[in-house]
């Protein structure tokens, strides 16, 4: 029903077109891989047959009324120019109606894959290399080697400065001593208290005398 001939990279297909191989068209199509610049050669005769390219609906519906474009030569070649896919009918209505139509899928272009993996694979490694040199050498100088050495000194100078406050705590409960020393000169004044008892007796003898002698000169004028 079909033959294969390769021409270079691109391969012509031929389609032996016609009610007898209508059933086998598009099993054949799926074990096949097109490729862009691919051609199919639909082979038939003019009179009884022809082929239409259409969409999927009118290839759905077997529409024939418009075709993206039809053929009636008999000998149609017919080039798979870009990927996706084609769909094809017979332009018979009724050879359509019976299955005599073809979808042929082709592959996207390796060759601009290719390219394109090969353009966009050397910007990657440069942005990781570059990446990957500057921070070993950040993290190696900076971080690691001056920054926790000079953290840990201040973290451990807050450490000392509680002992400075620990003495400071302790003075005020030295206070107390002054306070019982202040205490202490309170007994002057119990010495004080004596004189002034003495000073008070002897006060009180002198003025027993006193009374006396005026008790006295009372008499003396009686």
């Amino acid at each position: 029903m079909v033959l294969m001939t390769t021409k270079g990279y691109a391969r012509d297909f031929s389609v032996n077109w016609g009610l007898h191989n209508a059933d086998s068209y598009n099993q054949w199509a799926e074990k096949n891989r097109f490729q862009i610049d691919d051609s199919l050669v639909f082979i038939y005769t003019p009179k009884d047959d022809s082929v239409l390219h259409v969409n999927e609906e009118a290839y759905k519906n077997c529409c024939v009324e418009s075709p993206l474009s039809s053929y009636t030569d008999g000998h149609t070649v017919f080039s798979l120019s870009h990927s996706g896919p084609y769909y094809f009918i017979s332009g018979n209505k009724g050879n359509c109606e019976k299955n005599e139509k073809l979808v042929v899928v082709v592959l996207a272009d390796r060759s601009n894959c290719s390219s394109t993996t090969n353009g966009t694979a050397p910007p990657p490694p440069a942005p990781s290399s570059s990446i990957d040199i500057i921070p070993p050498l950040a993290p190696s100088v900076e971080s690691p080697a001056a920054s926790p050495p000079v953290e840990k000194p201040f973290a451990e100078s807050p450490s000392a400065s509680p002992p400075v406050e620990k003495p400071s705590a302790e003075s005020p409960a030295a206070s107390p001593p002054p306070e019982t020393a202040e205490t202490n000169p309170t007994p002057a004044p119990s010495g004080e208290c004596p004189l002034n008892a003495a000073s008070s007796v002897f006060m009180s003898v002198t003025g027993s005398m006193g009374a006396i002698f005026v008790a006295s000169t009372l008499f003396l004028a009686f």
